[in-house]
């Protein structure tokens, strides 16, 4: 119930229309507001016994102001909060040294409010951070020149209590960055694992109507044969051998199916083991092959050696092949491309995999090959591609430790797989 509730404050502010960058800082301000309204009021007792009434306000004031930053993100005033917490805390410490002096060596807490603006500014807020940076460092040498501490001052207490202080702001600062870091790391492995589910919706979409096509032929010959069979019941051999026609129908479209739900399932989580080459091309050939007959697109595939094998999770390297498939499809498909063929090879050695899809297309432009994989750049026409395949396919080939690359030397457009044989020891 605690943490649900400790989560809730950290979230304040949060929302889906703001860059993760600021959202961490809106975190990492909602946290040091917290921490800073719970170290001021804890304050509070030792103020009362040890030091003027006055602290004792400042400490109160100071915790009704930390709690403000957290009202600021909740009405989405982003800046208005982490200018709030960087005010409010140089103006407690300060306040609190105008009372107990500069000898009970409270103003060492300036120290840690120099990493404060580090933690929630950005760096195109440049000249925010250096005025707060400059803040607790004047505030430093200003309050070394005070007066003596007031008469019954609990000096030992306060000597003790200040460098306590100073340790604890800086340690729980780095803890909440951390965290805050660490959880947006993962909500970013979250929004790349929707993008590739999203990608691979989008690639199911593009090719929909040739697994239409792909599952419509193969009913109509098992409906074809199955007529026959009704119309010469009493002829033995051709039923049995329009039933093994059926059957090898069947398997068929049943490899279609099982390749359809694969792809469309994520498979981020699965293990790393041994499967074959054959397999891995079959199951995206399975897919977006048929389309390319279609189409007069002449679809080649180079020969893979028998027993080839390699580790890896054979489901998204299929995936990478039906991204690379569908692009060199889209970019010879047009009329205006005279050559039109793809061709897939394969290469192996003892250490490495090396996979290439290369097209008759003329290229990409020369003003693009710097871009080409980054996320939501295409180079097609409007409403043809989202422009997050090649990115995607690429983050999945890294997770394999291998490189998808651009071969800028080919005459055609092609990219080039490399994948380890055998996976490194995690």
């Amino acid at each position: 119930m605690t943490i649900a509730v400790l989560d809730r404050l950290l979230s304040l502010g949060q929302s889906d229309a703001i860059p993760d960058r600021l959202a961490r800082h809106v975190r990492v301000t909602n946290a040091l507001a917290l921490l800073g309204a719970a170290m001021s009021f804890g304050s509070t007792p030792l103020d009362a016994v040890g030091a003027p009434f006055l602290t004792v306000v400042v400490d109160l004031a100071a915790t009704a102001a930390f709690v403000s930053c957290l009202l600021f993100n909740r009405r989405r005033h982003y800046f208005a909060a982490r200018v709030m917490l960087m005010l409010t805390a140089n103006a407690a410490i300060l306040a609190g040294v105008l009372q107990v002096g500069a000898v009970a060596e409270l103003r060492t807490v300036f120290f840690p409010l120099v990493l404060l603006p580090f933690l929630v500014l950005g760096t195109s807020e440049r000249g925010w951070l250096f005025l707060f940076v400059a803040i607790p460092i004047a505030g430093y040498f200003v309050t070394g020149t005070m007066d003596p501490p007031p008469p019954g001052l609990a000096m030992t207490v306060y000597r003790v209590y200040a460098p306590v202080l100073t340790f604890t702001m800086i340690a729980a600062g780095s803890a909440v960055f951390t965290h805050v870091e660490r959880n947006a790391e993962a909500r970013l492995l979250q929004a790349r694992a929707r993008a590739a589910q999203g990608a691979r919706l989008v690639a199911l979409g593009e090719m929909s109507s040739g697994i239409a096509h792909e599952i419509k032929n193969p009913l109509a010959a098992i409906h074809l044969a199955a007529t026959q069979i009704a119309e010469r019941p009493d002829q033995p051999t051709l039923v049995a051998q329009l039933g093994e026609q059926i059957k090898r129908i069947v398997m068929r479209a049943s490899r279609i199916i099982d390749a359809l739900r694969l792809f469309s399932r994520d498979a981020s989580a699965d293990p790393f083991v041994a499967a074959p080459v054959e397999r891995i091309l079959g199951d995206a050939l399975e897919l977006c092959g048929k389309r390319f007959t279609e189409h007069g697109i002449d679809l080649v595939v180079d020969p893979v050696p028998t027993g080839l094998e390699i580790e890896c999770r054979h489901l998204q390297i299929s995936q990478v092949l039906v991204n690379l498939l569908g692009n060199a499809y889209d970019a010879v498909a047009v009329d205006s491309v005279s050559e039109r063929w793809v061709r897939i090879e394969v290469h192996a050695d003892r250490d490495r995999l090396e996979l290439a899809v290369t097209d008759s297309g003329a290229g990409v432009p020369a003003a693009a090959q710097a871009r080409i994989f980054e996320p939501f750049f295409t180079t097609k026409g409007p409403d043809r591609g989202t422009g997050i395949g090649l990115s995607l396919s690429r983050g999945l080939v890294a997770a394999h430790h291998g490189t998808l690359e651009l071969d800028t030397e080919s005459r055609n457009t092609r990219f080039v797989i490399r994948i380890p044989m055998v996976q490194p020891p995690r």
